[in-house]
């Protein structure tokens, strides 16, 4: 729902209708192209009505294009805020109600800051010491994205995670980095192929910086020549990125930012070729051309510090990666303190349901793969908005705490299998259970009870003089996602004047599940002829609080093999330029009588310390960053130091993998061809 300003302040495309006016009459609506479709098929639906089973007959006034998959509002109808539930003026006016938000234009030059406190002291005028407890400020737009997650019944349906966008950007480096690396290693260790080249240009009058200038441009040309590749990639690969991330309508919009590829790309091309320029023309023509120089020695100390910056990368992205994915592990396999496995949870959307809930609770019993039915307000791993309520002992009010609130039956603690840590659970007589609460154990260590609180009397809210009786404790569990940690719960019975249920939660057997599922959708029809059934399995909802995570392990895993493949590609080509270069020395050692293994051993064992190095290097930078990423959950699995071991084997093994090729060749040269040739 929205008042008529709404289209003033933002501006979705209209298809049909007036913006200025489409919100302004009550019992107004306007659908989006998808809701036309279904509702209308192919015809104009401005001016017909549709019917809503809480409002009656609703007047479509507008028609709005599909909504884009990144708007953090998301909405199929949006209908006038003058047609509301009855009470729903009621809910608008009482300022202890949370859930409307209100979007501000502020003028120009407007101190965001000075309006915040003017809006704290205004709460406070308007509730009194209950202003206290609630936070009132301002966001801006731009930061909703990312920032939403910190307030209450955000509208925000795609939350971003600024952690994983950081991530993702020291994916890019890297890679960048590594190719880089990968340039100036080659260019250098091709000194010696173009030394001649080199010598004679500048015998024949060549300048420095001639020279330097026609080696940048290659590296440049290089890189801009790869640019126009990249954008034909990224083009063909965007639709199976999609798959892999499961985002849709991903695009990539090179015309407005192409002045800052193109000169990224030129930068990039500059960097990598800046040294090999720099070395490349600093040879000396009367050496080079009496073919006695020593080209290449200067720059091996300098090679090899990049083969392990190179190293020390690839092996930071590996430890990274086992630390993610033993968190994703982690977070999916951690006990959440109740059984999440074939449960159904049934919404309630009708009052007629609630009224008869213990009748369809018989009735969903009467399938022998029903186990137990239970009703409830919220459920655990609850993806909407939990009510919470104040909370106060009857005899120290100043001991008041802010605490969720769920409404129970008698069977939903057997339903999912909570400990009961004191006391006992509902009796299911429906005047005593009334006034009868059970807290878990965040509550009372909150309101500063005695462990074992059964008897003690609470308040619920300051306007209701009801106390109600603590009957028993639960153990903690996550009743919400593992992203946060577990806050003070209140249970109370289904028919205390809290809250009121709108789940069944159904735990089945798990065997004929198509008969199952039929069997309480026949149930549901019964006694609800008004709206079709809504369900859902709880452990797959649970999952998808983790969605970010797992999309973003996928790619890190794809940013992984990048950077170590690349890394790989580059160590190739340097170990066939450095046994090229050593062909003579191989074919004399081999002629003095060196074995093949002992060629293979001296040949590989440098590029093997060149790793271990880098290992050494890497393995404190990733547990100090690695560390401070899992601080970021609530939960995590901490690190394991046997992901430094894993990974700098799992190192040694692709550099070892890499250059045997090259070693083995080398190894099993014919001592004769080889000094022949030289």
């Amino acid at each position: 729902m929205a008042d008529q300003e709404f289209f003033n302040l933002f501006d979705f495309e209209f298809v049909s209708g007036d913006r200025a006016t489409a919100l302004s009459q009550p019992s107004s609506i306007v659908l989006t192209e998808s809701m036309v479709k279904k509702y209308f098929g192919n015809e104009d639906p401005m001016g017909q009505s549709i019917y809503e089973n809480r409002r009656g007959d609703l007047l479509v006034t507008g028609v709005l294009k599909d909504l884009p998959s990144n708007s953090h509002l998301q909405f199929d109808m949006l209908l006038s805020m003058d047609k509301v539930d009855e009470g729903f003026d009621e809910y608008l006016s009482n300022w202890g109600r949370i859930g409307t938000f209100t979007y501000l234009t502020l003028s120009k030059g407007a101190n965001v800051e000075d309006i915040s406190k003017k809006l704290s002291i205004f709460l406070e005028g308007k509730m009194g010491e209950d202003g206290e407890n609630i936070g009132l400020y301002l966001q801006h737009l731009f930061d909703i994205h990312f920032e939403s997650g910190i307030i209450e019944y955000s509208t925000d349906s795609n939350k971003g995670e600024l952690k994983y966008v950081y991530f993702f950007i020291a994916i890019g480096v890297f890679v960048l980095l590594i190719a880089c690396i990968n340039y100036i290693n080659l260019a250098t260790a091709r000194a010696m192929q173009r030394a001649r080249e080199i010598g004679g240009r500048k015998a024949s009058g060549a300048q420095r910086e001639q020279l330097i200038a026609q080696f940048l441009s290659e590296s440049t040309v290089i890189a801009l020549l790869s640019f126009v590749l990249a954008i034909g990639l990224v083009d063909l690969m965007l639709p199976y990125f999609e798959v892999i991330t499961q985002r849709e309508e991903l695009a990539v919009s090179f015309s407005n930012v192409l002045l800052l590829q193109f000169g990224i790309t030129a930068v990039i091309g500059l960097l990598s070729g800046i040294y090999p320029a720099l070395y490349l023309s600093n040879l000396k023509p009367t050496v080079v051309l009496t073919g006695v120089s020593n080209v290449g020695k200067s720059g091996e100390l300098f090679r090899r510090t990049l083969v392990i910056g190179q190293f020390s990368l690839s092996i930071f992205m590996i430890i990274a990666t086992i630390v993610v994915y033993q968190q994703l592990s982690y977070i999916t396999q951690l006990d959440l303190g109740f059984k999440k496995d074939h449960i159904v949870v049934v919404d309630i959307n009708h009052g007629n349901v609630r009224s008869k809930f213990e009748e369809m609770k018989t009735e969903f019993s009467k399938n022998p793969n029903v186990v137990n039915v239970a009703a409830s307000s919220r459920v655990p791993g609850e993806w909407k908005n939990i009510n919470e309520v104040y909370i106060e002992e009857a005899n120290n009010p100043s001991d008041s705490i802010i605490s969720y609130y769920m409404a129970f039956d008698e069977d939903m603690i057997s339903t999912y299998d909570f400990a009961l840590k004191f006391g006992n659970n509902f009796s299911g007589q429906r005047s005593s259970d009334s006034t009868k609460v059970i807290l878990n154990e965040a509550a009372v260590r909150a309101l500063n009870l005695p462990d074992n609180p059964i008897g003690s009397v609470i308040k619920v809210n300051r306007t209701d003089d009801t106390e109600y009786t603590i009957i028993g404790v639960v153990e903690d569990f996550n009743f919400q996602s593992l992203h946060s940690k577990i806050a003070p719960l209140l249970i109370g019975y289904w028919n205390a004047p809290i809250r009121v249920i709108d789940y069944f939660s159904i735990k089945i057997s798990g065997q004929n599940m198509t008969e199952t599922i039929a069997h309480i959708t026949k149930v549901h029809e019964m006694f609800d002829d008004a709206t079709p059934i809504e369900y859902h399995f709880l452990d797959e909802q649970i999952a998808t609080f983790y969605q970010n995570e797992t999309r973003a392990g996928r790619v890190f895993l794809i940013g992984a093999v990048l950077v170590v493949f690349i890394a790989c590609l580059g160590l190739f080509g340097l170990a066939s330029f450095m046994i090229q270069k050593r062909t003579r020395e191989i074919g004399i050692r081999k002629v003095l009588g060196a074995s093949t293994r002992g060629i293979y051993v001296l040949v590989s064992t440098s590029f093997l310390k060149q790793v271990l190095l880098a290992w050494i290097i890497a393995a404190p930078l990733a547990y100090f960053a690695m560390s401070a990423w899992l601080n970021l959950f609530t939960y995590n699995t901490g690190f394991d130091p046997m992901t430094i071991l894993i990974a700098g084997f799992s190192a040694c093994f692709v550099a070892m993998v890499t250059v045997s090729y090259r070693s083995i060749t080398a190894s099993l040269s014919d001592p004769v061809k080889t000094l022949k040739c030289e």
